[in-house]
């Protein structure tokens, strides 16, 4: 099922860049954060990084930049346009500066990329977007919401204390390594709109024992590596 999403729900006003972007700059150098030469990706930051300001004139995020950065919260400028997938896996919290574009936009804590959509009466309808990450501190039972059509690399990575996942129809792929090391997860009911479950999908979920697939979902096979679960 599309979800009809209101443009009052996820535009934000537009601002402009902080204007202090170099030193912003200098200062994650100096933290022993990496950049592309011209400054405009951030590549990778050390896990034992505590605290960052990602600088204004960053327009791409690469994939795993923030991997395992456990004890990060971290904004993301305006600037951005671009996120890896992977790109926060483990990370504690993420929020979005405001924005005047519909790239990027939050829902139950999680981020979302929208990359397809079109214009209807009120808003406009989601055509594809990918869920790119869920707080790893998430607990309990998690729903995915029906904004969401695809479930991005490593989005619920390392989310160890999760332990229900509810996808909904509108999810059509489960990508590489999505709930790597989900280690609590023992329930998980898989739509018939999905159509491929990736590599190392439920890697190291090793309290999953059952998971019922649709007959006609195309499944990498070592989706399931590490964990003991019974496919149906």
């Amino acid at each position: 099922m599309r979800k009809i999403v209101s443009f009052v729900a996820v535009m934000l006003c537009a601002v402009s860049l902080f204007a202090g972007w170099q030193e912003e700059l200098q200062a994650a150098k100096a933290q022993g954060i990496s950049f592309s030469d011209d400054n405009k990706t951030l590549i990778r930051c050390p896990t034992n990084v505590t605290s960052v300001v990602i600088p204004s004139c960053v327009t791409t995020i690469a994939e795993k930049a923030f991997y395992k950065c456990r004890n990060l919260s971290i904004t993301i400028p305006a600037s951005v346009t671009t996120i890896g997938e992977g790109a926060f896996v483990g990370v504690r919290s993420i929020r979005l500066a405001p924005r005047n574009n519909l790239t990027f936009f939050m829902e139950n804590g999680a981020l979302i990329n929208l990359q397809e959509w079109e214009p209807c009466e009120g808003g406009f309808i989601i055509i594809k977007a990918t869920l790119l990450y869920v707080p790893c501190d998430t607990t309990g039972e998690y729903v995915i919401s029906e904004s969401v059509t695809h479930i991005g690399m490593g989005a619920f990575g390392e989310c160890r204390n999760l332990t229900s996942i509810t996808i909904p129809d509108s999810v059509t792929t489960i990508n590489d390594g999505a709930f790597y090391k989900c280690s609590s997860l023992t329930n998980i009911t898989i739509p018939d709109s999905v159509t491929t479950i990736g590599r190392n999908a439920f890697y190291g979920c090793n309290s999953l024992t059952r998971v019922e697939i649709p007959r006609n979902c195309n499944v990498h096979d070592r989706a399931f590596r590490n964990c003991q679960v019974i496919r149906r």
